[in-house]
């Protein structure tokens, strides 16, 4: 009978490809696939069924199940709230690190995630190059921006994607990819995600935001440094440094055909602009230091009354343009440090998975911990709120650190001749 239950347990992937497309939609169309979340609880009945236990060892499940409980909590009490509706994307995370790490346990290896990771760069790069809602900032770029095709009908983005958005989401998957050119003896696939990080980097570079730059730039100093050996990790070194002085120069406007004053001026705007939205944030977190506004209310037309930011004009606030702040201002001091503790529990199997792992391992936790450094360095000047469309990255980077932990020990125990329990 088990047989059965892990048949049917091998539909779960599709399942969450149907839960995540769906959920890439907004509220209210989001709101009307939330039935969906009734499956997790039938695949963790089949899960248990099959004779799947889940490692309650792992730090990172404990910090979860923390996490979760604050946002069902938070979705109570907060002064503004949507109630549970706000824990759909997070429970479609929490769902997705638990099949990585299960399937990572029983085939020993990382490959479908590998695969899954292929489509979702894919994905990521081509919004990133066809479908951006370029600024000033890419100015310079615009002889070769006119050549590429202009692709509007993407779902939930017919208008297209602001680069600031889609840098947070580069700054996650550009470090993954590069690492995964070194991943498992698939040649096709290893050239394959050498292609996409080129296209990322393109994506980056054309979009122009500033802290994801940044940050790609500082963890693939890190991925060179982990990944390579001898004569390729200085080639290495040295294309990181020829695509920083690249960013530099076109920071000072030296292919754009305009004044210099302009550059200082739209900086200053921009940090200015960015103080008074995290003053505002701040002012958040000091009003209600247990639970925020309430799971991403901070862009609430009622929040911005009480809490303005007049520097940024009409436009609607979407977030507090610093990751640490955002999570502050929705959830609290709690919310907080449990979203640091995330964090903490993912470096920490991404620690033991580099030292105990195969040299395909290695570069995954190379990859999602580079991943994490430069989306952190992007949060630091911008953000993707838990709630919003792209943070299932941020799971799914979590949950190749649970899988590359898994396949560590694994191959640990089957090397010392005992049994998995």
């Amino acid at each position: 009978m088990s047989k059965v239950f892990r048949l049917l347990l091998n539909l779960e992937p599709l399942w969450l490809a149907f839960m995540l497309a769906a959920f890439w939609y907004p509220s209210p169309t989001r709101d009307g696939w939330l039935w969906l979340l009734w499956g997790l609880p039938l695949l963790a009945v089949l899960r248990y069924a099959a004779g799947t236990r889940l490692d309650w060892r792992q730090p990172l499940l404990w910090v979860l199940a923390t996490g979760f409980a604050l946002m069902a909590l938070n979705g109570q009490v907060a002064p503004y709230t949507r109630g549970l509706l706000m824990l759909g994307r997070p429970a479609l995370g929490v769902a997705l690190i638990v099949a990585v790490a299960d399937a990572a346990r029983r085939s020993g290896h990382l490959n479908d995630a590998a695969n899954a990771l292929l489509i979702f760069a894919a994905l990521v790069a081509l919004l990133g190059l066809t479908a951006a809602q370029w600024t000033t900032k890419s100015a310079g770029f615009v002889p070769v921006l006119d050549l590429l095709p202009r692709f509007t009908g993407f779902p939930s983005a017919e208008g297209g994607l602001n680069v600031n958005e889609l840098g947070g989401a580069l700054a996650w998957l550009t470090p993954l990819c590069a690492a995964f050119t070194g991943y498992g003896q698939n040649r096709p696939r290893r050239w394959a995600f050498a292609g996409l990080t080129l296209l990322l980097l393109l994506a980056a570079f054309f979009g122009q935001s500033r802290f994801a730059l940044a940050g790609i730039l500082l963890a693939l100093v890190g991925v060179v440094t982990f990944t390579l050996r001898g004569r390729p990790r200085w080639v290495g070194w040295a294309a990181v440094v020829a695509l920083g002085g690249l960013q530099l120069l076109i920071t000072l406007n030296v292919f754009m055909p305009v004044q210099a004053d302009s550059r200082f001026e739209r900086d200053e705007s921009s940090m200015s602009i960015r103080l008074d939205i995290w003053n505002s944030a701040l002012t958040i977190l000091g009003e209600h230091p247990l639970t925020g506004v309430g799971l991403g209310m901070f862009r609430d037309g009622r929040v911005r009354t009480l809490y303005p930011v007049p520097s940024y004009g009409t436009n609607a606030l979407p977030h507090a343009h610093n990751e640490l702040l955002q999570i502050g201002a929705d959830m609290g001091w709690p919310g907080l440090a449990w979203f640091i503790a995330l964090h903490g529990a993912a470096l920490g199997l991404l620690w033991g998975a580099y030292q105990r792992g195969s040299p395909a391992v290695r570069s995954v936790a190379v990859g999602v911990g580079g991943g994490l450094l430069a989306h952190g360095v992007f949060g630091l000047g911008d953000a993707i709120p838990l709630w919003d469309r792209f943070a299932f990255l941020l799971w799914l980077l979590l949950a190749l650190a649970a899988g590359a932990a898994v396949v560590a020990r694994t191959s640990q125990v089957a090397a010392s001749g005992e049994l998995d329990r």
